[in-house]
């Protein structure tokens, strides 16, 4: 799950984003990886909560679109079905993406 929020930090805007996997997802690490960190594996690692779940949060730019996955353990990629979007990347699969404007509003399309 993802939640954004935008705030100010020294008089800038910034999108304090948090980024959950759940406890069903077992796993001894979790690390969120990008574009913004050139895919490197092993940066940003989650944190796992008292519940199981694991939990990132991060300070990200305003107005900018990024690629994203979650790795589990150092080699199993996972998505996340709360991005705002998602873009084929080259290895028969996706890359999610992460969509900081503020004014920005996912559509759903919805299946009768």
């Amino acid at each position: 799950m993802i939640t954004k929020e935008f705030t100010t930090r020294d008089g800038d805007e910034v999108v304090r984003v948090t980024f959950t996997v759940p406890a069903d997802k077992w796993s001894t690490i979790v690390h969120w990886v990008g574009d913004f960190n050139d895919w490197d594996r092993l940066s940003l690692p989650f944190q796992q909560n008292r519940d199981g779940s694991w939990s990132l949060t991060l300070e990200m730019e305003p107005d900018h679109i990024y690629q994203f996955r979650y790795l589990c353990d150092s080699r199993e990629w996972l998505n996340d079905s709360t991005a705002d979007g998602f873009i084929p990347n080259g290895h028969l699969s996706e890359n999610c993406l992460l969509i900081t404007k503020r004014d920005f509003h996912s559509h759903i399309i919805e299946e009768n």
